[in-house]
């Protein structure tokens, strides 16, 4: 089952923020150690600590992913110079067409599934080029956890070092890009695996010539990203009924964040 929580909507009406940009949990260790408290720095710091708001753990989900999007298109647009109300006012936006995109998923997504499943040992590989490499290692996790199949994420060029000879009749591969004429990698690599007999899948806001498509929005790309991840979603709770799996459903571990 997808595990819709609109906590994208915990980063609308906030008070605009002044982000700092680092990695917040080295910087509070680093204050802890050293039991620095009374710096100007550091109480800015707290001052623009942005929480991610995703809400109560319970099973595989996307929400951490989709509010680390929503926090980072907030930090963007104040590097852009942009007002935090104009991002706000896009994630607002953006929440609502991913409750659309939960609702209606595309048929490609069960055909995909079933012949992926029906095929000799199936595999599947999420290859991903520039800030979509995210959606795809994230989705190669997703994809294990809550489908029970061999999948495995890799960033753009990486696949052709090695995992390239996994290619052939049983690999279906998903590519995350932009789909413009600059995602010259995915292209390329969209041929070659078609012309192996893998199924090629392209989940971007343009098709890849030897390749099928799930379509995402071009813009912005917090948009993209949201959507793509909400398609591999829909595709975990397909793979994982036509296994025989409850989809989501921990056989043997459980959240991280739960107490042992």
């Amino acid at each position: 089952m997808i595990r819709w929580n609109p906590s994208l909507a915990a980063h609308i009406g906030k008070k605009p923020f002044r982000p700092i940009i680092s990695t917040a949990h080295l910087i509070l260790q680093s204050l802890r150690r050293n039991r620095i408290t009374d710096w100007p720095q550091t109480k800015e710091f707290f001052r623009s600590l942005l929480k991610l708001h995703s809400g109560k753990e319970a099973t595989v989900s996307s929400k951490s992913y989709l509010n680390t999007l929503a926090a980072i298109h907030r930090v963007c647009a104040h590097v852009q110079g942009r007002a935090d109300e104009a991002a706000v006012n896009e994630i607002q936006v953006l929440a609502g067409d991913l409750q659309g995109a939960i609702e209606a998923p595309p048929r490609i997504v069960s055909l995909v599934s079933e012949r992926a499943l029906a095929a000799p040992n199936p595999r599947f590989a999420l290859i991903g080029s520039g800030p979509d490499a995210a959606t795809a290692l994230t989705g190669a996790l997703i994809l294990k956890e809550a489908s029970k199949v061999a999948a495995e994420g890799y960033i753009g060029g990486a696949f052709r070092h090695g995992p390239l000879e996994l290619a052939g009749p049983g690999l279906t591969a998903f590519l995350f890009g932009s789909g413009t004429e600059e995602d010259l990698t995915l292209r390329q690599l969209a041929q070659d695996l078609s012309r192996t007999g893998s199924t090629v899948v392209a989940i971007a806001p343009r098709r890849y010539d030897g390749a099928e498509q799930i379509a995402v929005p071009p813009h912005p790309v917090c948009s993209r990203m949201a959507h793509a991840m909400i398609a591999v979603q829909h595709l975990s709770v397909s793979l994982a009924r036509q296994a025989g799996f409850v989809p989501g459903e921990f056989r043997y571990g459980q959240k991280i964040t739960a107490l042992l």
